[in-house]
């Protein structure tokens, strides 16, 4: 943390050695940011709406969700921990209080059919051996559900009439995957097949193969 301004509620993190992000939030968050930092030199984690230029380099943080401190309690491989379980619904449940013009004065209030889907998604990840994940709104109105694990990074957008669909890229091999799911069960299924994933081998976009040989598709 850089500067913590209580007057009007902004604030300016430390990213890296060479750059900082400004951002300003609501009173509940900036006590969360207070209550977080504990020392100037603790690291914090902070999960919320950022801001990207045109080349997709972050800019602002726009929206604060949730603040915790890293601890060694929030950086082991408990995934899928009630509290982590019990935080993921509670960022829903924000979402779902966002008015519409959330995010300088565009962006569409989040559609409950793309709440429904998310918290079904929710209930069923563990099932799959799969991550709670990052829930982020989208300014249509759905949700951006994301993981970022091993080499993989994972989003399944749900759009405001539930229909979901399915990104993945392999940055060592730099590799896209795409999918449209038919529902809930078939996005995790297919997550849960491209974690598993051993390497790309079709030209075919979205194609892999298994650890057992098999192969998928988009």
């Amino acid at each position: 943390m850089v500067d913590l301004n209580s007057e009007d509620l902004s604030f300016r993190l430390r990213v890296d050695e060479h750059r900082t992000m400004s951002g300003s939030c609501d009173l509940d968050s900036f006590e969360w940011l207070r209550d977080a930092l504990g020392i100037d030199t603790q690291p914090i984690v902070i999960d919320g709406l950022v801001r990207y230029s045109e080349d997709e380099r972050p800019q602002r943080i726009e929206r604060v969700f949730a603040v915790s401190a890293v601890t060694d309690e929030n950086t082991d491989d408990t995934w899928n921990s009630e509290t982590k379980i019990a935080e993921t619904l509670q960022r829903l449940a924000e979402i779902e209080r966002l008015e519409p013009g959330w995010t300088d004065g565009e962006g569409e209030r989040v559609s409950h059919g793309a709440i429904s889907v998310t918290r079904d998604l929710l209930r069923e990840s563990g099932r799959y051996g799969i991550p709670v994940p990052h829930l982020y709104p989208t300014p249509d109105g759905g949700i951006s559900v994301e993981w970022s694990i091993d080499r993989w990074e994972l989003s399944i957008e749900i759009s405001p009439i539930g229909e979901t669909w399915l990104h993945a890229l392999d940055s060592v091999q730099r590799t896209d995957i795409e999918h449209t799911p038919a529902d809930v069960r078939a996005a995790l299924l297919e997550v849960q097949r491209i974690l598993r994933a051993e390497t790309v081998v079709d030209t075919r976009e979205g194609a892999y193969r298994d650890n057992d040989g098999s192969h998928g598709a988009g």
